[in-house]
């Protein structure tokens, strides 16, 4: 039982679940033609009123936990993990930086001069769980230390798509209300610093900051990671002894609700593309090209050759053993991408159908990614090679 739990806890097992989700979201979509899952997700009432639909209230509201999680998972890799030493950081961050690079590149070129240029945030991002449960299939044909080099790549992009949902996707800012949200974050501030964060101190700071985002026309959600950047890495005598500072506490505390809970509703919601374009819109080739594409190619050199880059430069540490095969493969790996390229889709288009074209793009590009890249992880030199390198 306990084996078949921590199996589930598992990257391989969080990734599982995700997919079944994917899956499940659309067969719901397209075996009703897409009524019963558009209206359910439209509704404004289930058992209470909502001031949102309920897919925007999941988007909005629940994934406020989902950039919590993620942004205090990032702090605790800065306290204790890889972040902790600079120069073992530098590799992972600048491969993850211009990771980024590459499938913006061949998304704009590919959808140059039409519309759809808007998906070029779209193929960014890296997976943590999925691209983890892709090297974790692999495990005993790359170095060890992969396994944290690719989880810092995938936290980086996190950072970046955050960014991005920043900068580009706030549509009309409110001056006012702007003030309103520095005047919460400041008092939140000086709050975390007197005050011990304890969980209803922090829900209700998240609350009035999410509020004061929402007024101010910024994507509300991004108000958790500012709340998560407050939370003091100060020890505490109340804390138990394996979580010795408050974002330790609340990593742990948010992380498996965010992993098992909301990113699975947040998936249903989301990831049902419609596969029913006969008769309809015809299908947009070049947006699909552009975000799958993406994903498969853009990930794939640009991370291949930073991390040469990076090898002749020395201006950085690739883990021991990587031999251009298992770079390649790993940067393959890179163009796993899912939780983040759903949340910019409804973001960067507001047709139904151009959604479905992204979110179908971003699978075939995911899907491709991980054939390529756990195909040449699982050549049989490949293994011979590291261990070479390694000795």
């Amino acid at each position: 039982m306990y084996k078949g739990l921590n199996w589930f806890r598992s990257s391989v097992g969080k990734g599982a679940l995700l997919l079944v989700c994917v899956v499940l979201a659309c067969l719901w979509r397209n075996l009703s033609s897409g009524a019963t899952y558009e209206t359910f997700w439209k509704l404004k009432s289930v058992g209470v009123t909502l001031p949102f639909s309920l897919r925007d209230t999941i988007n909005n509201v629940l994934m406020t936990f989902f950039f919590f999680a993620v942004t205090l998972e990032i702090r605790k890799e800065f306290l204790h993990g890889e972040f902790k030493n600079a120069k073992k950081a530098i590799a992972p961050a600048v491969l993850g930086v211009l990771g980024m690079v590459g499938p913006a590149l061949v998304c704009i070129a590919i959808t140059w001069g039409t519309p759809d240029i808007r998906a070029w945030p779209i193929p960014t991002a890296t997976d943590i769980a999925l691209s983890l449960g892709v090297l974790a299939l692999a495990a005993e044909r790359v170095p060890r230390a992969m396994r944290p080099f690719m989880a810092t790549v995938a936290l980086v992009d996190d950072v970046g798509g955050i960014l991005l949902v920043a900068i580009l996707f706030t549509a009309s800012f409110h001056a006012i209300w702007g003030l309103w949200c520095l005047v919460a974050v400041a008092l939140a501030w000086v709050g975390f610093k007197k005050v011990n964060p304890h969980l209803g101190i922090v829900l209700l700071v998240l609350a009035a900051v999410w509020f004061c985002f929402f007024k101010a026309g910024v994507n509300a959600a991004l108000s958790g990671v500012i709340i998560a950047l407050l939370i003091p890495s100060r020890k505490h005598k109340g804390l138990p002894h394996h979580q010795p500072t408050y974002v330790d506490l609340y990593e742990s505390l948010f992380s498996p609700v965010v992993n098992f809970v909301i990113l699975p509703i947040f998936l249903l919601a989301n990831a049902g593309a419609d596969l029913h374009f006969g008769g309809r819109q015809i299908f947009d080739l070049r947006l699909f090209l552009g975000v799958g594409l993406g994903l498969l190619l853009g990930k794939s050199v640009s991370m291949f050759l930073a991390g040469k880059a990076i090898a002749k430069t020395r201006i950085g540490e690739l883990p021991a053993g990587v031999n251009n095969q298992i770079l390649a493969g790993f940067s393959f790996v890179g163009g796993v991408g899912l939780k983040m390229c759903v949340f910019i889709v409804p973001l960067a288009f507001k047709s139904e159908d151009s959604r479905s074209v992204a979110i179908l793009g971003i699978y075939s590009g995911m899907v491709a990614s991980a054939i390529v890249g756990t195909t040449l992880l699982h050549r049989p030199w490949s293994r011979m090679k590291a261990e070479a390198q390694a000795a």
